[in-house]
């Protein structure tokens, strides 16, 4: 089964054919039930997200927020239970103050996580399962 929707809104208040704000969205959501059992075998998501603003409208971006998440889901055995995980996710944002068309401050983080369930019980902490989570954010200033 597929579920996705995307979406784009822009304002020009004054005409001048720069977007003065826009934002964007788009979803996918796939899933499989190979054996047609009800348990669903396999999923992946993927979400993208963006919005931005020109607030002296100039044609300048002076904030800018964009989201990334992707994520796939795997139950090889058809019991309910996901049997692998992995995810990816990131995130940035920039204010440009004086408009001048350079970001003057600027954060991303990125998550990265993947878990492996061996004895197929849903949890992810017992002896033999695994789970791998990093991390990393960073600030720039100008």
């Amino acid at each position: 089964m597929v579920a996705s929707t995307a979406g784009y809104v822009g304002h020009d208040p004054n005409s001048d054919g720069f977007m003065d704000e826009e934002a964007l969205l788009m979803y996918r959501n796939v899933t499989a039930d190979r054996n047609s059992d009800g348990n669903i075998d396999s999923e992946i998501i993927v979400y993208v997200g963006m919005y931005q603003k020109d607030n002296n409208s100039d044609g300048n971006v002076d904030y800018r927020r964009v989201y990334y998440k992707a994520q796939s889901s795997w139950d090889n055995n058809s019991n309910g239970n996901w049997k692998y995980v992995v995810l990816l996710e990131a995130g940035y944002e920039g204010w440009d103050n004086n408009s001048d068309g350079n970001m003057d401050y600027e954060r991303a983080a990125v998550r990265f996580y993947a878990a492996f369930d061996k004895n197929d019980d849903g949890d992810f902490i017992d002896p033999g399962d695994y789970v791998v989570e990093w991390i990393w954010k960073h600030n720039v200033s100008s």
